[in-house]
Formats: C-alpha cells, structure tokens, sequence
C-alpha cells in the first residue's frame, strides 16, 4: 500500500535469487533485471524513435565492420556475402569506462597487452579468471 507514490520497481522471478550476475555467464530471464542495473551495455535503442534507433551507450560510436576474405584481406564494404569470411568489430568505449578487474584488461609495463594476442597453447591450464597472474580494468 502507497508503494505508487514512490519510485518502485516490481519485476517476476521465478527462482530464489541470481544464479549470475556476471553476462557472459547468465542466460535465464530472472537474471536480466539485475544485470542490466550492474552493467551497462555496449548499445541500447531509442525506443521513441520510428524506426527503432540504435545508439552508443558505454560505446563511444556505432562504428562500421571490417570485412576480411579468407586469405584476411579487407573487403569494400558492400562487398557480397558470400565474399566475407569473417567481420571485425572494433568497438571503443567512452573515456573513463571503468570495468571488474579482468586479464583481458592486463597490460604490461610498456603499455601493450599482456593477454593479447594469446596462443591457444597458453591457454592449456586456464579455467578460471584466477588462473592468469595478471589482470587489468
């Protein structure tokens, strides 16, 4: 009672609490409203606008892909689908995004990074964010 008058938020869950909060891990529904409160995505859309408009949120552009052939040659980008073997997103964030501290952010003391690129054989012993020395945000 009286709960409309203050900014509350009511939401289903069907379950007893999170199973995880980290995205890469979750996959159920219950867990949306809570990751989508802790982490902010890439990309949202201005649902006021007709159609839909996809704009940066911790991005700081909505930038094009690159096209590569199988050989890894870059492609025009009206280049035909059959021609694209893979495309490459570089995505880059807002100044000042802050993330949990994670390898992928490892740097070394010259600034490059630590964890980039890695070999498939460095990756043998590794299962867990734990298991690498260094981490980064």
């Amino acid at each position: 009672s009286g709960a409309e008058s203050r900014n509350t938020l009511y939401s289903a869950f069907v379950k007893r609490s999170p199973k995880y909060l980290d995205p890469a891990s979750s996959y159920s529904n219950d867990e949306t409203p809570y990751t989508y409160n802790v982490y902010e995505t890439l990309y949202g859309y201005h649902y006021l606008k007709r159609p839909y408009e996809l704009v940066p949120r911790a991005a700081a552009s909505i930038d094009p892909p690159v096209y590569l052939d199988k050989q890894g040659n870059t492609l025009p980008a009206d280049a035909p689908g059959e021609q694209i073997a893979q495309s490459v997103y570089d995505i880059k964030l807002r100044p000042g995004m802050r993330y949990a501290p994670h390898p992928a952010f490892a740097k070394k003391s010259d600034g490059s990074y630590a964890y980039f690129p890695v070999a498939a054989a460095e990756l043998q012993d590794k299962y867990a964010i734990p298991d690498f020395p260094l981490t980064g945000t």
